[in-house]
């Protein structure tokens, strides 16, 4: 049973990955139950109970069913405790589900593939699960722990719970390097001795990788950057110097897998896909082609009036066409381009954004000509003089896993 739609267009796919089983599909397990998406606990139960009968194995003779079964019901049934529903398996399943229903697109480059978001997702759930369980336990077992976290919550001082914060982080990554080093609590020393050189191992290979890569940036050009933005500023694709704060590095042979904080500015690069839980990003690069995916945010294309006339797959739900461009369903394209059956190219770009919108023009002549005069900084004031146009925007899993659970 095929439970969504599999589009290929050039080598950006709509759909799973072909390593990725029937179950593993956004929203399967519900359909498989023959339940809602937000059915009770109750329903559920009775829902497994029918299903139960119709697979076991005396009547099918084979035992598959019943297994995948059990998992189901393994996931849709825990409640999460005793750390909370948003660290359960139904929580994480629905999050992955909505994502991959929303964020349906990867880059297929044969024997290289970049990641969907919701793998990236699924990876940073099992990660806050974690954290979250080593929390637990240490609000038991930790005199120390339990006072900082008090000190944390009372404070109103931001500073002072950021400090309390990072104490909190190191007493949870103390805890797990002593438990899984087997090592007891005099050597408590030696626990943080380890860590340290696991900080400087990671920092010395981004330093590094980073280094190679900022010095001869061409030699990276061809491939395809993976991004997983963390946030904390506008992220630019254009013609701005290329800056970014590296957080992981991992290079492939088509595809340069990056984790980025704060500063976010690419150029040279012809295809990305970027994916962010929260970002606003500015397209100012006509020939760049890929995917952008933000949850929340908004993403800005502002192109010149020459610029290269790609078609653009846009889905969010504000999208506002400011000058320039000409639709058809979900896809746009530079109006002065838009000439015999445009809507059948496939498109250089999917952006799709789950809560904001998405903003597409092309700057007339004269705003174009302004731009490169008098500079983007004086550009809003040009624009109200000459009554040009009313506004513009300036400002600015891992790969061998083959389910998810």
């Amino acid at each position: 049973m095929d439970l969504i739609k599999v589009e290929s267009l050039g080598d950006i796919r709509f759909g799973m990955p072909e390593n990725v089983e029937e179950m593993n599909r956004p929203w399967a397990f519900y359909t498989f139950l023959g339940v809602p998406k937000d059915a009770t606990l109750e329903q559920i139960r009775m829902a497994f109970k029918q299903k139960s009968r119709e697979l076991h194995p005396d009547i099918t003779g084979r035992q598959e069913g019943m297994k995948i079964l059990n998992k189901i019901k393994s996931v849709l049934c825990d409640v999460g405790d005793p750390i909370g529903y948003q660290h359960s398996q139904r929580a994480h399943y629905d999050r992955v589900s909505s994502l991959d229903d929303y964020f349906a697109a990867f880059i297929d480059l044969g024997q290289e593939r970049t990641k969907k978001f919701s793998e990236i997702i699924f990876e940073r759930l099992g990660m806050e699960k974690f954290h979250a369980q080593l929390d637990q336990r240490l609000q038991e077992d930790s005199q120390e722990y339990r006072t900082l976290r008090e000190e944390m919550e009372k404070s109103q001082d931001p500073a002072k719970r950021r400090e309390r914060e990072g104490q909190l982080s190191e007493l949870r990554l103390e805890h797990y390097i002593m438990e899984s080093e087997k090592l007891r609590p005099e050597q408590r020393q030696e626990a943080r001795q380890k860590i340290d050189e696991i900080r400087e191992k990671h920092r010395t290979k981004v330093r590094t990788s980073g280094r190679r890569f900022f010095e001869r940036p061409r030699n990276y050009s061809e491939k395809v950057l993976d991004i997983f933005y963390l946030g904390g500023a506008t992220a630019y694709f254009g013609q701005e110097k290329l800056e970014m704060g590296l957080a992981s590095f991992e290079d492939g042979d088509k595809v340069l897998e990056l984790i980025i904080g704060e500063v976010c500015k690419i150029s040279g690069f012809k295809k990305v896909h970027f994916k962010s839980e929260k970002a606003d990003v500015v397209i100012t690069d006509p020939h760049l082609t890929g995917i952008v995916h933000v949850v929340e945010g908004s993403v800005t294309v502002d192109y010149s009036e020459s610029s290269y006339g790609g078609v653009i797959r846009a889905g969010a739900p504000d999208v506002q066409v400011i000058e320039g461009f000409t639709k058809q369903g979900d896809l746009y394209i530079p109006t002065r381009f838009a000439e015999g059956d445009w809507a059948s190219r496939t498109p250089a770009l999917d952006i799709a954004v789950k809560q904001g919108a998405i903003t597409l023009k092309v700057r007339s002549p004269k705003v174009a000509r302004a731009s490169r005069i008098i500079g983007e900084s004086a550009l809003r004031e040009y624009i109200s003089t000459h009554n040009i146009i009313n506004e513009i925007n300036i400002s600015s899993y891992s790969e061998n896993k083959k389910e998810y659970w």
